[in-house]
């Protein structure tokens, strides 16, 4: 029986590395360590049935990292939009809050359609990746606008930015053939 090995793996140019666990063959298990080394969406990939497990159309590991960090901003963005709400200057924030909503619902509608790794319609994760970059990339902006004022905004602003480069890592590590994957990459 082979042996769980932990490597660390670049995340394909976003500057980002993450300790995974890989068990090649194996079911899902391994010691206490490298289960933690996993993050949760990747121990549920690992936890597939066999037949499934490296069917999607992208690394699993970059898969997992996207879906973690969306998950990550749309929490961000929400409870910088409801800071937003309890802040005195509410009539300014307005535009703000709006903008944060949006990245939210698209961040977490993103995340949860590319969990359906089984399943995978490469267009349609092709075409909410572009349109998650386009919201977190909108919340990002007017979150530094308020940064300095507003620490929740600093932080939100920081969560969407590592989501708009988690977004094009995926789009960037899906295989296929050219065409619609090369053109939602760009």
């Amino acid at each position: 029986m082979p042996e769980h090995i932990a490597v660390v793996r670049d995340l394909r140019g976003t500057g980002l590395a993450e300790v995974i666990a890989i068990h090649p063959g194996q079911s899902p298990g391994g010691t206490a360590k490298e289960q933690q080394a996993m993050n949760v969406v990747e121990q549920m990939f690992s936890a597939l049935p066999p037949r499934h497990r490296g069917q999607g159309p992208a690394d699993p590991a970059v898969l997992g990292h996207c879906i973690e960090t969306l998950s990550q901003a749309a929490h961000a963005a929400t409870v910088c939009a409801d800071a937003c709400l309890a802040e005195e200057a509410v009539d300014e924030l307005a535009g703000c809050i709006k903008t944060l909503l949006t990245a939210a619902d698209v961040s977490a509608l993103t995340a949860r359609v590319l969990s359906r790794h089984t399943a995978t319609d490469v267009s349609v994760a092709c075409a909410l990746l572009n349109a998650c970059r386009a919201a977190c990339a909108a919340g990002r902006a007017v979150c530094e606008e308020f940064a300095p004022i507003h620490d929740h905004c600093r932080i939100s602003a920081q969560a969407c930015r590592t989501a708009q480069a988690a977004c094009s890592a995926l789009l960037a590590s899906f295989t296929g053939p050219p065409g619609p994957l090369a053109m939602a990459s760009q």
